[in-house]
């Protein structure tokens, strides 16, 4: 049996959430592309994981995700007390989603790159500009490598590439549309900044990895305004001496879903996954 033919149920669980963003044929022919060229690689090295970086895996992965973050929803509904935990936890995996889609390479650790014939010579022309300098390699020398290592591999990378190279902009400016940035002056609050979008994708970034690295549970809290009924409040820190108050759509994370359906309808319209 194929590979195509051993996820015809979970293909067309995709098809489904599509909808009419992309005809269903296009999506099928498209994953029954991915999954030849897979088991192609397979064939000629039966001994090579070659499906944890499979972009045919990943895309009905992310989509498995998907799925999870809607059972979740109808948990969250049923009680107040689970929605201040569930909610958080949602936006945290659908973000997730974004770094997954836009690796376009292969991803590998940092000692594999180190290791890497492909990489080499951009890793022995940074210890050699760096010996210039210096006799001796030094941790600054190896954070260059790894800024270099981090450049095509990084999560952070990943991330951006979803928003910036796989989304159409249409779709780009409704994420961005949907948070709402008051930057203020913690002494004078009636000094104020006026955010960029640069400050909306790290707010989406910095969500992301607070939830794994500090434990954050940022989440709907509540609505900034009575004359605004569809934004809500979610959080403020302190950056750079500046007060950062943040508000999203208040059904941010259907926003976030949708994001991640159109973005997938993008990789199959325009073909931008090849299984290398």
């Amino acid at each position: 049996m194929s590979t195509f033919e051993g996820n015809t149920i979970p293909i067309q669980k995709l098809i489904n959430s599509l909808g009419n963003r992309i005809p269903s044929h296009q999506t099928e022919e498209y994953m029954k592309e991915l999954a030849m060229e897979y088991d192609k690689r397979w064939q000629k090295n039966l001994y090579a994981n070659h499906w944890d970086n499979s972009k045919f895996r990943k895309i009905l992965r992310v989509h498995e995700r998907i799925l999870l973050t809607d059972k979740m929803k109808g948990i969250e509904n049923k009680s107040d007390i689970l929605s201040l935990e569930i909610v958080p936890l949602r936006t945290y995996l659908l973000l997730t989603c974004f770094d997954q889609l836009g690796i376009t390479k292969s991803w590998m650790t940092f000692d594999n790159f180190l290791d890497s014939k492909k990489h080499k010579i951009n890793i022995i022309n940074i210890l050699l500009n760096k010996f210039n300098i210096k006799p001796n390699i030094e941790i600054d020398t190896i954070k260059e490598v790894y800024s270099e290592y981090k450049k095509l591999y990084g999560v952070g990378n990943s991330f951006f590439n979803f928003i910036n190279e796989i989304l159409n902009e249409s779709t780009r400016q409704y994420l961005l549309d949907s948070i709402r940035i008051i930057i203020s002056n913690p002494v004078n609050l009636m000094l104020k900044k006026q955010p960029t979008d640069q400050d909306k994708l790290m707010f989406l970034y910095k969500t992301r990895n607070d939830y794994t690295h500090n434990c954050a549970m940022s989440g709907n809290i509540n609505n900034p305004k009575e004359n605004e009924p569809h934004w809500t409040y979610r959080e403020s820190y302190y950056l750079n001496n500046w007060n950062y108050s943040i508000y999203t759509k208040i059904y941010f994370d259907e926003i976030l879903k949708d994001v991640l359906l159109q973005g997938i309808t993008e990789i199959i319209k325009n073909k931008k996954y090849k299984e290398k």
